[in-house]
């Protein structure tokens, strides 16, 4: 595998890393640094404009991904069993499939929290999804830009995430939304709370992280950045092919 790879990056011009720590293990695998193009994700905005949230008379909170052992669910529904002692009213719904599924829907019975956490299943439709959720949650133990953070931005949605690498790079702490120590559940239960309780600074923030979005991450800003990194590196590639080629005349000629 370790050979395939080698033999793949030196056959490569450029590649995109989407977060600082890609780009890192392509710099340790010593693939040339100016070959790397340093571009996140990005959203089309316009699909969200429409999106309204649903009136409701409690908290609903949302995990959107695939339910696997990486994405943390199990310290997520931990997590929430404690909350739902102290705000029983509000809900978790968590919108995914995979691998995972059927242990957490046992923990769930488990811990008679049925009524609190719904397991909704993969669901295509996000205007669903993030009409019905006012804050979304994601405890993954390793991130790179998530598209589901993006969405949840862009819709007026407040985030809560696990500090590691990727959603580090997207989110502000306190600016755009809150970060939490992935193997803390005081301090996601402290985040909740904050939430729960701090609603003009909670407004603040999202207005900021919608703005974030729309001025760095649409689709089209970021279309451009790759395609005009591609284009200046092709230009650079055509000025020394053909200098080469000039040198190699000189060298014919004084021959």
């Amino acid at each position: 595998m370790k050979f395939f790879e080698k033999f793949l990056l030196k056959k490569i011009d450029l590649i995109r890393a989407i977060n600082n720590t890609m780009k890192e293990q392509l710099i340790e695998r010593k693939f040339p640094i100016e070959r790397i193009m340093k571009i996140p994700n990005g959203i089309n905005i316009n699909i969200y404009k429409e999106i309204v949230k649903i009136p409701h008379n409690r908290i609903h909170y949302g995990y959107v991904g695939r339910l696997t052992k990486f994405k943390n669910i199990t310290f997520l529904i931990n997590g929430f069993k404690e909350y739902f002692k102290k705000f029983p009213e509000d809900r978790l719904y968590i919108y995914g499939e995979g691998s995972e599924e059927k242990g957490l829907q046992n923990l769930i019975q488990k811990y008679n929290l049925s009524e609190n956490i719904i397991l909704k299943g993969y669901m295509k439709n996000k205007k669903k999804i993030y009409s019905n959720i006012d804050v979304l949650v994601d405890p993954a133990l390793a991130q790179g830009i998530s598209n589901a953070h993006l969405e949840a931005m862009v819709t007026g949605t407040f985030i809560i995430v696990s500090n590691v690498h990727g959603s580090k790079e997207l989110v502000r702490n306190w600016k755009t939304g809150l970060l939490f120590d992935v193997h803390d559940k005081k301090d996601l239960m402290d985040k909740l709370i904050f939430y729960k309780t701090n609603e003009k600074i909670v407004n603040q923030i999202i207005m900021e992280a919608k703005k974030e979005v729309y001025n760095f991450y649409n689709i089209d800003a970021i279309t451009k950045k790759i395609y005009d990194r591609i284009v200046n590196y092709l230009n650079k590639t055509q000025k020394s092919q053909k200098i080469c080629s000039s040198n190699k005349q000189l060298i014919k000629y004084g021959n």
